[in-house]
């Protein structure tokens, strides 16, 4: 894996500035958090129940203080969205996946049925950035506040913690492709279609994903930096 150059800092910067530009046209801002119970609380305080997910859970998880953070938006005080990210150092994440220590890796399953994964998916190694738990409170919907808040969260992600890639779940539903673009993902495979443990049910789910070069590719061309690209504008 290659440094970062000046170049690369200074256009990631500029991609972030965007995409706050984006939320500031709504009024809303951006901070970040590392304590990641305090999302999962939030989360749980919310009308719905929203379930928050196995892969950022810090009750299944051991994710220490500097491999994992959130990013809230805020309306005058008040936390009307949020997104998760949490840092990955494996051999193999289709086998983290396959035997459950995505989602469960504070202490052995003694009662473990794998995961069955789809053929050809390709094995992700290295440092591994992966998102999740993105939410937007029922007012806030309609507002396209996702797009701006998932980008920033993995470029942060990408500067902050170095990583060789970037991933994450989605399940199979009419709005699959339309999220997995907005974050801006260059690969979408699917991954299984079975028992996944957190809910006790089968379900159809997607691996996201994109390389440490095709996050720094994706952000030229979203800021401006790469000639003939268009600047990203919030629709």
């Amino acid at each position: 894996m290659t440094s970062f150059t000046m170049n690369d800092i200074l256009e990631i910067q500029k991609f972030v500035d965007i995409n706050l530009a984006a939320l500031a046209e709504h009024g809303l801002t951006l901070e970040t958090d590392d304590d990641l119970m305090a999302w999962r609380d939030y989360l749980e305080s919310q009308p719905e129940g929203q379930s928050v997910v196995g892969t950022q859970d810090p009750i299944g998880n051991v994710i220490p203080g500097d491999a994992g953070f959130w990013v809230r938006i805020e309306e005058k005080g008040r936390i009307v969205a949020c997104h998760a990210f949490r840092l990955i150092e494996t051999r193999s994440l289709l086998q983290d996946i396959m035997t459950w220590r995505i989602i469960s890796n504070r202490q052995p399953v003694v009662q473990m049925a794998p995961i069955r994964l789809r053929p050809d998916v390709p094995n992700l190694s290295g440092r591994v950035g992966f998102g999740g738990g993105a939410y937007v409170h029922p007012d806030q919907r309609g507002r396209k506040l996702y797009r701006p808040m998932s980008r920033i969260t993995w470029a942060l992600g990408l500067r902050h913690y170095d990583v060789d890639w970037y991933a994450a779940f989605y399940r199979e539903t009419p709005q699959l492709r339309a999220a997995s673009r907005s974050a801006l993902f260059t690969n979408l495979v699917p991954l299984f279609n079975d028992l996944w443990p957190p809910h006790g049910v089968v379900h159809k789910i997607n691996l996201a994903f994109m390389s440490r070069q095709e996050m720094l590719t994706t952000i030229r061309a979203h800021s401006g930096t790469d000639e003939g690209s268009a600047v990203y504008r919030i629709a």
